[in-house]
């Protein structure tokens, strides 16, 4: 699965939790439905809904992600690929480019930002007892606050 984005600039502001990286090549991921939901770019092939569907069943894991973000080995493979795309924008003269080091660090935490998120809403959807009590055990301290916004409205009911 080929995430890609517009090769521009990062903005001063980090784009939205569901944007993703820019220009950075990242093989594909096991077939399981929770991974394609947090991995999916488009999301128009019923992937939350399959994750919904597995229930309690998805549970664990999604209360993992949603307070540790993507796996150790999914953040080394975006780090090499982000230094990678970084190298072919500076190599390309882009103006206005970061340093390496903010461009890496902006879109890492927009992937886990992303994870958190789409855990997140993937735990609401269910709406079981257990899923709603992985959503308030969440300490919302130590993320960002777009992934605290979609933590509020996923602890609302009805929501």
């Amino acid at each position: 699965l080929a995430l890609i984005a517009s090769a521009c600039a990062p903005k001063s502001q980090p784009p939205e939790a569901d944007s993703a990286p820019p220009v950075a090549q990242i093989p594909a991921l096991p077939n399981d439905p929770v991974t394609q939901w947090l991995e999916c770019e488009e999301c128009r092939e019923g992937q939350l809904a399959a994750v919904v569907e597995l229930g309690d069943q998805a549970v664990g894991a999604l209360s993992t992600l949603l307070s540790g973000g993507p796996p150790a080995d999914r953040l080394q493979v975006l780090d090499r690929a982000l230094h990678s795309s970084f190298e072919r924008l500076s190599a390309s003269g882009a103006d206005g480019l970061p340093t390496e080091a903010e461009y890496v660090s902006q879109y890492t935490a927009n992937y886990v930002a992303q994870y958190q998120t789409r855990a997140a809403r993937a735990l609401s959807q269910i709406g079981s007892p257990q899923a709603m009590r992985a959503l308030q055990a969440m300490d919302t301290t130590a993320v960002r606050e777009d992934v605290r916004g979609v933590l509020r409205d996923a602890r609302t009911p009805g929501r």
